[in-house]
């Protein structure tokens, strides 16, 4: 029987990039006046002259406003409030994100993850990677499971890989079955 590696537990949080919250709030105030001019032209029927097409082009852009919008106050709440929880033991992995009392909490059979690795950056152009300041896309580790699930956005890549080194101990460190 081999000895068992202590559970692990980490809780990361994003770093706090000041650039990055500064843009994001003067976006999100502009993002908010372009939103009232818009949604008070339309409550107030001042589109009723312009047809339907300028009226369906209108409401397309409005939700692509707002969905641009939502992901940019979600990039804003997770900077300033999120964290995410690694918890290992050598049966199972959880990952917990919560971003202002919001929970997502996964879990996954150790022994079915294969192929825990780094996210290895694929240049400027992975899109996913650009996207990690703001709690949405690639984190820093991965492994396949069914499917490939990422994780840790809001670490620091120079801990990845001692990070990743503390979950592949505990992770492989399941008992062999007695036989009786």
């Amino acid at each position: 029987m081999s000895a068992k590696i202590d559970d692990f537990n980490l809780t990361t949080a994003p770093r706090k990039n000041f650039f990055l919250l500064v843009a994001l709030t003067l976006w999100l105030a502009l993002w908010g006046g372009g939103l009232f001019v818009v949604a008070s032209a339309l409550l107030r029927g001042l589109t009723k002259e312009a047809g339907f097409f300028a009226v369906f082009f209108i409401l397309v852009w409005l939700a692509g406003w707002l969905l641009g919008g939502g992901l940019a106050l979600y990039g804003l709440f997770w900077t300033l409030f999120g964290t995410e929880t690694i918890v290992a033991t050598s049966e199972r992995l959880t990952l917990t994100r919560r971003v202002c009392g919001y929970e997502q909490v996964r879990h996954y059979d150790a022994a079915k993850i294969r192929n825990l690795r780094l996210v290895e950056a694929e240049g400027m152009t992975d899109f996913l990677l650009s996207l990690r300041p703001f709690g949405i896309g690639n984190g820093l580790l991965t492994f396949d499971c069914g499917t490939t699930v990422n994780f840790v956005a809001g670490g620091d890549r120079a801990q990845a890989p001692e990070l990743l080194a503390g979950l592949r101990a505990v992770i492989s460190s399941r008992p062999e079955q007695e036989h009786v």
